[in-house]
């Protein structure tokens, strides 16, 4: 009897250390999860920046404090800006310099590296015709080069800005050095640089966000409707709160809602924002898109109805004054997490009834033996007697 009890308390022990192990392993498997299983990998160590760049305000800077060009210009307009390459190794260095006109990505984001997107009907000018530079710069070792930007205006006025982006990198080292900054700070472990330049002139103008059509496009786990819209008018739009509703057009029954908040759009840029259903699917039938948008005091409604069918038809458009935005919490969930965490404990389970089956057949044995004995002893009682 003794034997039993010290195998059940060894069984017990052994139990409840294996379960403090999965204790302590559940959040490693979890966090193994998310970053992709790659438990073996450390985090990439700072690259030293190879050199940096400073700007030089010009007399007309607007705001001296910021950390990019904030010009006000007029019309025939000639100046020329100073930007200082600075190179922190001991070797000679060639540095690329590019211009590009601010845009708004799918996402509204403002974007002032961008160098292969289309003209915008609505844009003034394009800073590609309004700048001169050398493109490449030969820098010494630990020396530095002022980079000479000259701005050439047409006559032709404009009320507004014009926004765009100076980028900076190595000669040969590829876009993929990383995303840069509109203020001119590298990321770390990045070498390239972005500073954003925008050219004030006239009068300030009001932000107007038009809806051009509508696009759906459907993939194996998700459906995009992806609304085309365009800021007119070359102002910035800023801290945009956007909610966005589709509804059957036959009874009006409320199919998606969501709101999307912090949303950007550049001056004079046309962007696809896109909203993503999840694995909603559209049956074919008659919808109405509504986007009500709202910025500081500026409000837009935008409405057009769609139909789901071999192609989206657009039917109308029409603005309306007035919106209210109740933001809507968006519930999302992490499909991997819950079956990882499932897997977790249904192991646990299966572990801890293997446990009990065990223990519990080797005290039935015991039971079984201890019987066994008694009834060998009893007989040879009867014997004796």
């Amino acid at each position: 009897m003794k034997k039993d009890i010290t195998f059940n308390t060894h069984c017990g022990r052994l139990f409840i250390a294996v379960l403090f192990c999965i204790m302590l392993w559940i959040p490693r498997l979890l966090v193994g999860a998310e970053s992709g299983w790659n438990f073996g990998s450390l985090p990439e160590e700072p690259m030293q920046a190879e050199f940096s760049v400073r700007i030089i305000h010009p007399e007309n800077q607007v705001d001296m404090s910021a950390p990019y060009f904030d010009i006000l210009t007029v019309p025939d307009m000639e100046q020329m800006i100073q930007v200082e390459l600075i190179n922190h190794t001991e070797e000679a260095i060639t540095i690329e310099t590019a211009v590009s006109n601010a845009t708004t990505n799918r996402h509204g984001e403002v974007v002032y590296q961008s160098f292969d997107y289309e003209r915008d009907t609505t844009l003034p000018h394009q800073f590609t015709d309004i700048l001169r530079f050398d493109r490449l710069t030969h820098v010494p070792a630990r020396s530095s080069v002022f980079l000479a930007v000259h701005i050439s205006l047409p006559a032709d006025p404009f009320d507004g800005i014009l926004a765009g982006g100076l980028f900076f990198r190595l000669q040969g080292s590829g876009s993929d050095r990383g995303t840069v900054t509109a203020g001119g700070e590298p990321l770390p472990g990045k070498v390239n640089y972005l500073f954003a330049l925008i050219l004030r002139q006239g009068s300030n103008v009001q932000p107007q966000i038009v809806l051009n059509g509508i696009e759906i496009e459907e993939k194996e786990d998700s459906t995009v409707v992806t609304a085309l819209l365009q800021n007119v008018m070359p102002a910035f739009v800023t801290d945009m709160v956007l909610m966005a509703r589709i509804t059957r057009e036959h009874d009006g029954a409320a199919i998606y809602e969501r709101v999307f908040t912090d949303l950007e759009v550049a001056p004079n840029s046309a962007f696809p924002f896109a909203i993503d259903l999840g694995a909603q699917i559209l049956p074919e039938d008659d919808y109405v898109l509504t986007l009500e948008m709202q910025s500081n005091e500026l409000e837009w409604e935008r409405i057009s109805g769609f139909s789901v069918a071999a192609e989206v038809i657009e039917e109308d458009i029409s603005d309306v004054q007035e919106a209210d935005l109740v933001p809507e919490p968006d519930a999302t969930t992490t499909a991997g997490r819950n079956i990882l965490i499932a897997v977790i404990v249904f192991g646990t389970v299966l572990l801890f009834l293997l446990v009990l089956y065990l223990l519990k057949r080797h005290t039935k044995r015991s039971e079984t033996l201890g019987e066994a004995q008694r009834e060998i002893l009893t007989f040879l009682l009867r014997e004796d007697e």
